[in-house]
């Protein structure tokens, strides 16, 4: 008989467990090969029980809304109040059955999985943890947060955005705003409910760069989630002290890209849920978890997990208050609007970066409801052009799974069965 062996994600990490013990028989035969006696027999035993702390609706609103949006991608959702993982999606997916092959032709089995390996897309590439992508504006959030802490700029300072800024003046470098006729004069929330990034490259200027790293790294972006999963990568946090050799230094054009989240600054999925789930937790960063309890072939319980907490730190209780109304103000009237949901307050922030082997990148991050909140979600699609339509109404439909979960949003009405009557309104 075949035996399986995890080979990726959950499975590989606890593959000891949920494997079990082989059992078998020792027979003896004669001389031709025919049985005479069972010798000794073992029985099999069966492998550990694993529970995830998955959410089934809302893992099926996050697979079902990659699915639709027809491109490749990964949303990741927390519980911010304790790591728990509520849904971990990576699109395109693959079936793991067709690795399953054992009987048949030979050339059957070797060509199924070939395919899958050999597909362009990359279906074995779990997005969620493994792809690093500039996050564009939702590093934002960070940028805010560093200038507020930084007593470098008033919120209420307006600064006008004609569509571009001339760095040192100068026509040669001119750095682009993504609304072409320019948002006119904002303040810091204004700047971050329409995403002006002629806004935050001036802001970035004032505050500098390493007081935007520092916060960066207060969010442990650039660093492994701590979930664990084979493979994971850290993406990367850039800084003057990045470049080691006197030919290259950090110029105030990299703390421009650095602003807006372009540039070399890369996050992966998981990063961005992670830094979007401290934000209502202010400053608690949990680690993330998939797994809520091991239970043994019996059913008796042989762990369980709980909330663990990998670090905190402190900001003022401005700083928090600001940047908890600006998100909710972005999807109350923002960029975020299409993540709208009525009757709750979300808070939120779309992200649209700019990939140079194609097609813009789409990202959104939030978390609800505002007041309690019971999700944090990141969406990222690829070449999905803007965080406002090719990420926002993912986000909207998982966060809206979890809602409904959590009976703070009444559940759906069934629709009609094709062959029911209907009557006449």
């Amino acid at each position: 008989q075949d035996w399986l062996i995890g080979k990726s994600g959950i499975e590989k990490l606890y593959d000891n467990l949920l494997r079990g013990v082989q059992g078998g028989q020792r027979i003896e035969v004669d001389a031709s090969g025919r049985s005479l006696e069972i010798l000794d027999r073992k029985e099999p035993l069966a492998g550990s029980q694993i529970q995830t702390t998955l959410i089934l609706e809302v893992q099926k609103a996050a697979d079902e809304g990659l699915a639709l949006s027809g491109k490749a991608g990964a949303v990741v959702a927390l519980d911010p109040n304790t790591g728990d993982i509520l849904a971990f999606a990576s699109s395109p997916a693959y079936d793991p059955n067709l690795f399953l092959v054992t009987h048949g032709d030979q050339t059957e089995r070797q060509q199924l999985p070939s395919e899958i390996i050999s597909r362009p897309d990359l279906p074995m590439f779990n997005r969620a943890v493994q792809g690093t992508y500039p996050p564009g504006s939702v590093f934002k959030i960070i940028d805010a947060l560093a200038a507020l802490e930084s007593d470098k700029i008033d919120p209420a300072d307006a600064i006008y955005c004609p569509g571009y800024y001339l760095l040192n003046g100068q026509e040669s470098k001119k750095f682009l705003c993504w609304k072409d006729k320019g948002h006119g004069r904002m303040n810091l929330k204004e700047a971050l409910v329409n995403s002006c990034n002629v806004f935050f490259y001036q802001l970035g200027l004032k505050v500098g760069p390493d007081p935007i790293e520092k916060m960066a790294k207060k969010f442990h972006l650039g660093e492994l989630s701590g979930l664990g999963l084979p493979s994971e990568r850290e993406g990367f946090i850039p800084g003057r002290n990045m470049f080691k050799t006197k030919i290259r230094r950090w110029f105030d054009g990299d703390t421009l890209n650095f602003a807006i989240g372009q540039g070399t600054v890369l996050f992966t999925p998981i990063q961005a849920a992670q830094l979007i789930s401290i934000v209502p937790s202010r400053g608690r960063i949990y680690r993330p978890q998939m797994i809520k309890e091991i239970r043994s072939p019996q059913g008796d319980i042989i762990a369980r997990t709980a909330p663990e907490l990998l670090d905190k730190f402190k900001l003022n209780d401005e700083s928090w208050i600001f940047i908890h109304d600006a998100l909710t103000q972005v999807v109350e009237r923002g960029t975020g609007h299409s993540c709208y949901i009525e009757g709750v307050h979300i808070a939120g922030k779309t992200g649209t970066a700019q990939n140079p082997q194609g097609k813009d990148h789409a990202w959104f991050v939030g978390f609800a409801p505002v007041e309690n909140p019971v999700i944090a979600v990141c969406v990222f699609v690829e070449h999905g052009l803007k965080g406002s339509s090719g990420a926002a109404p993912i986000a909207r439909k998982v966060i809206e799974s979890a809602l409904i979960q959590a009976k703070i949003l009444p559940p759906k009405a069934e629709p009609p069965r094709p062959d029911s009557p209907q009557e006449d309104i």
